[in-house]
């Protein structure tokens, strides 16, 4: 099997980034709970993040998700035929980056938010 080309691992990373903040995020957020801070408001931000992290990041990137999944497949059946995949992977995900930035962008003001709440406390 060949080596994953860029725009996979581009994919990968973005879906993994996203997982460790929520990852992250949870963690600050059991940390409030020990402390007895978590209210709430600190339960919707932990749920805003995984809706983010779960169900947007994945939504955003489920056409390069199957882009990537015919590539792996055509990868072994057919290797010639993988160039044009990749080029709409990488076109799809220049067309979902800023729509991704975006989610990213929500689940760093998240962070900000369950970090000052623990610097609160």
């Amino acid at each position: 099997m060949p080596d994953q080309p860029f725009q996979i691992e581009r994919l990968d990373t973005l879906l993994g980034a996203s997982r460790l903040a929520h990852e992250t995020i949870a963690a600050r957020h059991a940390e409030l709970v020990q402390v007895g801070g978590a209210d709430t408001s600190s339960r919707d931000l932990l749920a805003e993040s995984a809706r983010v992290a779960i169900r947007v990041l994945p939504a955003l990137l489920a056409d390069a998700q199957a882009l990537a999944n015919r590539w792996d497949e055509q990868s072994v059946l057919d290797p010639e035929a993988t160039r044009n995949m990749l080029e709409a992977l990488d076109d799809e995900l220049d067309r979902a980056s800023e729509a991704v930035r975006d989610a990213f962008g929500r689940l760093r003001e998240v962070d900000r938010a369950m970090r000052r709440r623990l610097e609160d406390w």
